[in-house]
């Protein structure tokens, strides 16, 4: 019986991506986490650090049959599911965000707009540009939470100003 490779996206546990990656491939899985340069502030220092793109998420490429060595990985809590299925994202959809991820532009100003629960948008800056989804909820004065089902992810936070309504 065939047992093909496919990307599945898995949820972690809060601040553990990174690990569950490093767990993963020591496993021999395949793993990703998109991950973005960031610069942070203390009161004695700036220190630039990457930070997951897309938190509580990371992606693995593997056959059904390795399933529960994930699923046995610590700080994995499960998969990403629709309709009580695990949720296969299709290779090519997996080549393109991974791309567009590895060349992330230079942060963009644009004026912020407000957007309804809802809404659908399009991402159209950044590293998930392109990506169609549908606004949740805001996440501060300029952040909110989108939903980009075609990746397996029920929650993204992200600049309001790097998505426009479709």
């Amino acid at each position: 019986m065939e047992n093909p490779v496919a990307w599945y996206a898995v949820r972690t546990l809060s601040r553990t991506e990174k690990k569950v990656v490093e767990r993963l491939k020591e496993k021999g899985i395949e793993a990703y986490v998109p991950l973005r340069v960031e610069k942070k502030k203390w009161s004695d220092r700036i220190k630039t650090i990457e930070t997951p793109l897309i938190t509580c998420y990371v992606f693995v490429h593997m056959a059904l049959d390795r399933r529960i060595d994930v699923l046995r990985t610590q700080g994995v809590v499960g998969y990403v599911k629709e309709e009580h299925k695990d949720v296969q994202i299709p290779d090519q959809q997996m080549q393109d965000f991974i791309k567009a991820v590895s060349h992330v532009p230079e942060k963009v100003d644009f004026i912020p707009q407000r957007l309804k629960e809802g809404t659908p948008i399009i991402v159209k800056c950044g590293p998930l540009a392109g990506m169609k989804g549908e606004m949740m909820e805001y996440a501060g004065s300029k952040r909110i939470i989108i939903r980009l089902s075609s990746i397996g992810c029920a929650r993204v936070e992200i600049e309001e100003n790097s998505v426009e309504e479709l």
